[in-house]
């Protein structure tokens, strides 16, 4: 209801991989597909044929597999300050995350779609590439990134509120250990000067 009411535009994006198009969630927004819980755990898994119970199959997953930092809205919106939060600490693809791409695509089933198949497939390139550009976007514009401590773990895959909230609060707790940062203070007083 805050977040509802709140002046500020809260965008929560997610991939749909039916269209391969990223779409979003907007506080203020009229006719939305998914509720803010829907998508904040449309963000947070790989494939969920009942993410959207009542409304039969679900195309909605990680917007991740198209970019591992989505911020292009941002961008288009005309934002000039940026403050991201990711959830990995960093964007090489390890041994151990390639055989975990492996395993996971070895136990998917029949019906898997063959858009997530290729998208799996090609994310070491693409996540590359988009953190390439993302390096080359911040040293032109103000950017803080925060990223998880070492020993913060996030589900691959998350079934309930209680595992999205805890995310959530990871994420809070990131931001007010960088409470420092030139970035914060100038969000901080940008929302206290909201009408």
């Amino acid at each position: 209801d805050k977040l509802t009411a709140s002046p500020v535009d809260f965008y929560i994006p997610f991939y749909n991989f039916k269209t391969d198009q990223l779409e979003f969630y907007h506080n203020h927004g009229a006719n939305q597909r998914l509720d803010i819980w829907q998508a904040l755990k449309a963000t947070m898994t790989i494939h969920d044929l009942y993410l959207s119970q009542g409304q039969g199959e679900s195309y909605y997953v990680d917007p991740g597999l198209v970019n591992p930092l989505v911020y292009q809205k941002a961008v288009a919106m005309g934002a000039t300050h940026y403050l991201i939060i990711s959830n990995t600490r960093n964007f090489k693809w390890t041994l151990k995350s390639w055989l975990g791409r492996k395993v996971f695509n070895f136990f998917q089933g029949k019906g898997f779609p063959i858009t997530l198949r290729k998208k799996l497939k090609s994310y070491p390139r693409s996540s590359k590439l988009a953190y390439a550009e993302f390096k080359k976007f911040s040293q032109e514009i103000p950017v803080l990134l925060i990223q998880p401590g070492s020993k913060d773990k996030l589900q691959f895959i998350a079934k309930d509120k209680v595992e999205i909230i805890r995310a959530m609060d990871l994420g809070s707790q990131a931001v007010l250990a960088s409470q420092e940062h030139e970035l914060i203070s100038l969000f901080k007083e940008q929302s206290l000067n909201i009408k």
